[in-house]
């Protein structure tokens, strides 16, 4: 995916509008993998959590107008939760804002993920041992879950 000309001077007049620190886009547009229906992914980066869900609107509509022919499913990396910043920090590709900025969300993106992993491995283990147990519960009876 290349953004040029005057798709790059709207991408850049939104993002001092919005006083955006990073745009990216990531996902299938990114890596090649696009059908039909494909949507184009874009990650923003506020320079702090102060956005209003008015903004997030505005924001969606700019990136409607940059990106003709798309449909934009846009997310705010200051509310991302750890999973989707690793999905994000995949393949990302930045559109706007500085390297140094890009290359210290994909550090923070790392790490919230490594340390979020244990907790992911403990939700793993509740999930295989409820299964575990419905399973067992159904064999045992009419399927019904005993109260």
């Amino acid at each position: 995916m290349k953004i040029m000309g005057l798709q790059k001077v709207k991408l850049g007049k939104t993002a001092k509008k919005f006083r955006l620190k990073l745009i990216m886009a990531f996902g299938s547009q990114v890596n090649g993998k696009t059908h039909p229906k494909s949507d184009l992914d874009i990650a923003v980066l506020f320079p702090s959590g102060d956005f209003t869900f008015k903004k997030y609107g505005e924001l969606h509509s700019s990136l409607l107008d940059v990106f003709p022919g798309y449909e934009v499913d846009m997310v705010i990396l200051n509310r991302a939760d750890p999973l989707l910043l690793k999905k994000i920090n995949e393949n990302p590709l930045l559109l706007f804002g500085e390297k140094r900025d890009f290359d210290e969300f994909r550090i923070y993106a790392f790490n919230r993920y490594e340390d979020y992993r244990p907790y992911l491995a403990m939700e793993e283990k509740i999930v295989d041992n409820l299964v575990t147990e419905m399973r067992n519960e159904y064999r045992q009876g009419s399927g019904k879950k005993k109260v």
